[in-house]
């Protein structure tokens, strides 16, 4: 059979394409590992700002989430379903506080992210649509997810990538992408187990926004995840002697179905969980959830880590180790030991 020079670059195409549908559950042998096992020095990190937050007498009870607007930032405090926005130096621009289930109304409020614009997104864990606000807090639209999702990050101004979620079918998906256009979840790593989200709960974010980039997080093999705009990539993975194989999420899952929370024997506290990863510049900084909580400082130039040093007297009154990225530093939450108004820290690493 003769083969045309056309029917010879389609097939060698098609055979691109299909290497890299690959599924990412698949690790990469040249994926970053990140061995929690061994001894780490501490490092101290530098607050370059303090910036205080103006509420105008109406206090924020618990900040949730952390993400960079173009003229400011967003702080979401999701115990009473507000979102506020900051100017760059702590002014108040607006407040958000819509409960009910009009146009632009949401229930309950459980991630939050912005649009390529500027523009914010709301995540409505209850109803499973993201509302759409513009700078000024002004509604726009509103999407609803297909089947169920529990959190959720901007790909594009169409797209979008979701966790623990189930399409119309309700699979099983860890982590999928769903474009408005298309109007299905398409998976990218499914879930071993039917309802496998149950095995550590299903309220914790697993989507960290860095600038343009997001780092994605699976709970269940602890391999990280990088999004930048609709393309998804491994990042780093981390070594421990704490992460839980497939029969004891299975034993979790059954657990939690039948209402039986003693684990069988299984100490969840013991199983490593991650509270969030960011980036900034050369660091990448993680927090584990443990008792006392670790904070991971890892450098890619010289491949070192350390532990993160919050006993200073700038951190005192800090309550976790980063909530964001901002100006080209990462973020804490600090609150007064006053009265005085809440604030957040702006911290560099020495080099």
């Amino acid at each position: 059979m003769k083969i045309t020079l056309q029917s010879y670059l389609l097939i060698t195409i098609l055979a691109l394409l299909t290497s890299c549908s690959k599924s990412l559950s698949e690790k990469s042998d040249d994926i970053l590992t990140i061995d929690l096992t061994q001894e780490l020095t501490s490092i101290t990190p530098i607050v370059v700002r303090e910036i205080s937050l103006s509420t105008d007498d109406d206090p924020i009870g618990h900040m949730s989430k952390f993400v960079p607007a173009k003229d400011g930032f967003f702080i979401m405090d999701a115990i009473r379903n507000t979102i506020w926005k900051f100017s760059e130096t702590g002014e108040k621009i607006g407040k958000l506080h819509s409960i009910g289930n009009g146009p632009g109304e949401y229930s309950c409020v459980s991630e939050i992210d912005v649009y390529p614009n500027g523009d914010l997104a709301v995540f409505d864990f209850k109803t499973g649509k993201i509302h759409r606000y513009d700078g000024f807090l002004n509604f726009v639209s509103s999407i609803e997810i297909p089947g169920r999702a529990c959190g959720f990050s901007i790909g594009s101004d169409t797209s979008y990538f979701v966790n623990k979620a189930g399409d119309k079918h309700e699979l099983n998906i860890n982590l999928g992408h769903f474009n408005t256009a298309d109007g299905d979840i398409e998976p990218i790593i499914k879930s071993k187990h039917k309802h496998e989200n149950l095995a550590f709960g299903s309220g914790n974010t697993h989507f960290w926004r860095s600038g343009n980039d997001v780092i994605f997080y699976d709970i269940f093999t602890l391999d990280f995840y990088l999004i930048r705009n609709d393309s998804v990539s491994h990042y780093f993975s981390i070594l421990s002697d704490d992460i839980p194989d497939s029969d004891v999420v299975k034993a979790l899952v059954n657990a939690t179905m039948d209402h039986q929370y003693s684990f069988s024997g299984i100490d969840a506290a013991t199983i490593i969980d991650v509270l969030y990863a960011f980036k900034c510049d050369d660091i990448l900084l993680f927090g584990l959830h443990s008792t006392p909580s670790r904070h991971i400082c890892y450098q890619f130039s010289d491949n070192q880590m350390f532990s993160l040093n919050m006993n200073t007297p700038p951190f005192y009154g800090a309550l976790q180790g980063a909530i964001g990225v901002y100006q080209d530093c990462f973020v804490t939450n600090k609150q007064p030991l006053d009265d005085g108004n809440p604030s957040i820290l702006l911290y560099k690493f020495n080099n």
